[in-house]
This record gives C-alpha cells, structure tokens and sequence, in this order.
C-alpha cells in the first residue's frame, strides 16, 4: 500500500472517537458524592469529596460492544458560572474485583406487588459502579458534578427518537465559604425491572442522608446529552440541561400509561403506580436534600419499567372483578356488579350512588363512554384494580362490525348488524365502490344466521362473490322511542 495513502487512514480513524461505543444500551443511572473532610493544597483550601457514578445497562437488548465502552466514565465539573474546574483527571473506572459492587448484574427476578413478590422472567440489567476522589476549591461557588452518554434504548414507549437520545446525570455540592459540608443523598434498592399489567404496584425508592438532612421526592424530567457526533464526551456540556422529548399522552409526570396515575409519596418515597399497557419505559425520580429550609442539593435517578402480563406468562395475580361492558340508554339506571373483594372503591363516583359498595347503582343522565375503575381489597389485604365500560347512547342504534371474511370457514362469515337498546331496524342496504346496491334485505330472502339474526349480507350478489374491498352500509330504522332514524357507515370484505 502507498505509504502516504496508510498515513491518511492512520489520521481518518485517529478521529473517529468511540465509534465503537455508538449503541442504545443505557437503562438508567444516578450520581451523588461523600464530603471527606477539608484539606489545604498548596496553601489553598480544599473540600475532599468522592464521587459514586451509577450506570444502568441493558444487557438483553443493548449493544454489547456499547457497554464495554462505558468503562472509562468521563466526569466533568462545572462551577455555577459556568466554567470547567480542572482538579485533577476526570477519567474513572470501575473496579471489575468480584464483591466490590463494581459491575454486577441486578438478579432482580420478582415483581412486586401488594399481594408480595412473584417470580417471572427478568430483563437483564448490569450495573457498574465508578468511584472518584476529588479535591474542590473552597470559595463561593457552587458545583455542578456531570456524567454524559449516549444512547438510551430504541424500544422506549414513552420517549421520542430514544435510541438517538443519551443521558445526563447530575448533582450539585454548595459553595465553600458558606460552611455548608454535604454527603448527597443515597438511594436504596433499586426498583423492580418488570410489572405486570394491571396490578397495582408501590415500590420504595427512598434515600438515606448521612448529615440528617430533610427529605423529599418527586417524579422528575429525564435530562438529555450526547446526542451529537461525540456520544462519549470526554467534558461534558454546562449546565442547564434540557429534557428529554416525550411522545404526545406523557410527560415526567404521566411517564407511564397507566390506570392509576403513577405518584410518589412526597415524603416516604413510595412510588405507586398501575401500569396498564405492555412495553417499555423511562422514568426518573428526585430527591431533594433539605438544610433549615433550604435545598442544598438534589439527586436524580433514572430507570426503565418493562410492563408485561403476568398471566400470559403463567402466573395469576390477585384481580378484583368489576363486571361486563354495558350499553344503555341516557336516563337509565343499571347496578354495577363488583365481585371479589371485601373492601370496593369505585372511581370516577360520577352517576353512582354509593362508590364504596360492591355494587353501586348508576343513574346514567349524560351520553357518553365512561371507564369506571375497580379497586379492590382481598381478605389477605391484596389490592387490584379493574375496569368496566359503560357506553351510554342518546338513543337506540345498531352495532355493525368494520370488517368481515365471508371465506366459508364458519367464522366472521356475515355482516350482521346487532340492534342496541330497542332499534327496529327496517332497511338495510350495502352498496359497492360505484354505488349499485349488492344487498338489500328489501329485494332479498331473509338469511338464516345464528342467534336468530334476522339480516344479514353474506358477501355475495346474485349468487357471485364480492371483490374484496371497502363497502358502504346504511340502515333505516325506528329507535326506542319510536323515532325514525338513519345511520350509515364502512366495512372492508376480506377473501
């Protein structure tokens, strides 16, 4: 090869920084730090302080090649002007030493719920643990600790473009010179990696403080970093950071699609939360140290719930049971049917005359849908939660399927439409793409179908199979009441 052509290529990839360590793999995170005692350097005043740097990382579905090159962590520390604060080398390890925290994986492997702790398959999360001593200048100014890296992992629900998205973790020690010596605070036990859909879950994720000072917690932003060409800065951008971008129905504070709103006890720390939908998520907590009134420092720390159906999987949770979905007419009355449980809250109370009986009577005066959620208490003190719908009409209508499959098989062969609420029907009448009728029950024999069904298209006409495609329908017939009435609407046949 031409000597002067393999330097160029020396040179190209000498600036290719990581490019290895590109790859979703983050799960989460925290960083905090321990207050060591004063020292002087020099003649100058120095507070020794080490700092405890938490990486999360998805070991099922993230890059490998990604998580080695976590290893070395790359911290910076910023002054509250903004400026770089050069006390030392900034490069961090983790000890690999069996028994020493720093790189293990997390054998979480139950879930947690009110009902106790059941065994599932787990995600795999591995946790690496870096450890650096610092010497900060004693004047006054405030610090700023930060860790940045990317990326987070594609399969995040609730975060748009995440696998492009890396993390920033951060907290801050006082100034100096107003005497204030600080240990951040230090998060317990990490949360469970899984929940299953639809029970109700409260996880502890409170800190300890090795100064006493006050504590509070709140659902908080996942900040962002590393996004550009440099997913592994070596200095980390100043604050202050942005959030992330989240998908339109969350945020920080409804990071989770859930029943019951995800909520974290300002005080103990406890975080509930019923997740109803199947996926992957990010959330982030804060816990804010308080000194005579002041917050001094917060710590953040990130995580991701994967929400999965535990009895898809085998397993049977405590579940209260609410009852059937119910249709009915605006002004009637219907009592729902809670079953299961010795103690019953019903929510929202709206049109119910007792939320707190297993069986409320609603007197449903407003068309609309409404959810009323369940929650239970079993004899062994388990809580659940369940769901009902109860679709209330301004007036009698029918129910017609949006699609059909009249291939013979005996399944979803015709289109039916079911009468709700006392509809008489009088027509009804399917039309092709180029408006010619291909079924009227006026000009066509009655079909003889199941549960005694009076009308029916089985896809034909004249005896000769549709094509597939979309059709038009439209019934004439008389409500409840006596009115006369009209609605129309599409189905899609399909061969």
């Amino acid at each position: 090869m031409n000597t002067r052509i393999l330097v160029y290529l020396i040179i190209l990839f000498s600036y290719i920084p990581f490019s290895s360590a590109y790859g979703s793999h983050m799960a989460g995170g925290n960083i905090t730090y321990s207050y060591l005692g004063d020292t002087l350097i020099s003649g100058n005043p120095f507070m020794k302080c080490e700092i405890t740097l938490y990486l999360y990382q998805d070991c099922e579905v993230g890059v490998p090649d990604a998580i080695f090159q976590d290893n070395p962590a790359f911290l910076t520390l910023y002054d509250n002007s903004g400026n770089v604060v050069y006390t030392g080398d900034s490069v961090v390890y983790f000890d690999p030493a069996p028994g020493t925290g720093g790189s293990e994986v997390i054998e979480n492997s139950t879930i947690l719920s009110e009902c106790g702790s059941i065994s599932i398959p787990q995600v795999c999360l591995l946790r690496k643990k870096f450890l650096k001593t610092w010497y900060i200048p004693i004047n006054d100014k405030s610090y700023t600790i930060v860790y940045q890296r990317c990326c987070r992992l594609s399969s995040l629900i609730n975060i748009t473009n995440s696998e492009e998205t890396g993390v920033t973790f951060f907290c801050t020690i006082p100034a100096g010179n107003s005497n204030i010596r600080n240990t951040g605070a230090v998060f317990g036990e990490y949360p469970p990696q899984t929940l299953c859909r639809g029970y109700n879950v409260t996880i502890n994720q409170s800190a300890t403080d090795a100064d006493g000072d006050s504590l509070t917690y709140e659902l908080s932003p996942c900040y962002n970093g590393a996004n550009g060409p440099d997913i592994k800065p070596s200095v980390a951008s100043a604050p202050p950071y942005d959030a992330l971008q989240y998908h339109p129905g969350y945020s920080f504070a409804e990071p989770m699609h859930a029943t019951a709103h995800m909520s974290i006890d300002a005080q103990s720390g406890n975080l509930t939360v019923t997740p109803d939908k199947i996926g992957r998520y990010q959330v982030a907590i804060a816990c804010r140290e308080w000194r005579n009134g002041v917050n001094i420092n917060t710590v953040f720390r990130e995580f991701q719930f994967t929400v999965k159906d535990c009895n898809e999987i085998g397993i049977t949770l405590y579940k209260p049971d609410a009852g059937q979905n119910h249709t009915v007419l605006a002004g009637d009355t219907l009592r729902l049917k809670g079953s299961g449980a010795v103690s019953y809250s019903w929510s929202p109370s709206r049109f119910l005359d007792n939320p707190m009986s297993a069986q409320p009577l609603g007197t449903f005066t407003e068309p609309g849908k409404y959810y009323y959620i369940l929650q239970g208490i079993s004899d062994s003190g388990c809580v659940a939660t369940d769901t009902v719908l109860i679709q209330v009409l301004a007036h009698s209508t029918f129910a017609v399927p949006n699609a059909f499959t009249p291939d013979g098989d005996g399944i979803n062969d015709l289109l039916i439409p079911i009468p709700l609420e006392g509809a008489l029907i009088k027509s009804f009448s399917v039309y092709n793409k180029w408006g010619e009728v291909v079924y009227s029950n006026l000009s066509k024999s009655i079909v003889t179908v199941p549960q005694s069904a009076q009308i029916a298209w089985d896809g034909t006409f004249n005896g000769v199979r549709q094509p597939q495609g979309v059709y038009v329908w439209k019934i004439e017939y008389t409500d409840s009441n006596g009115i006369p009435r009209a609605q129309a609407g599409n189905v899609t046949l399909f061969h």
